[in-house]
């Protein structure tokens, strides 16, 4: 892969351990002692919406790095 590609994947790899770490935020705040449905409902929200963007920015990486649906 040349460098330009090279830092546009690694880009994707930084912003993608960004929401990896809120959504460790969000689950953690999930597993307080004080959790109510508010709360739950809160966290439930968060964590679905870092799986929607990890999943679309590892698509990102996958189409740039011409990998196929078999992984």
């Amino acid at each position: 892969m040349d460098e330009d590609t090279r830092e546009l994947v690694r880009g994707l790899f930084v912003a993608i351990t960004a929401i990896i770490e809120d959504a460790h935020e969000a689950a953690v705040d999930g597993q307080t002692a004080s959790l109510d449905v508010v709360a739950a409902q809160a966290a439930s929200a968060a964590l679905v919406e870092s799986a929607r963007r990890i999943g679309t920015l590892a698509g990102a990486i996958a189409a740039i790095t011409g990998q196929d649906d078999s992984g």
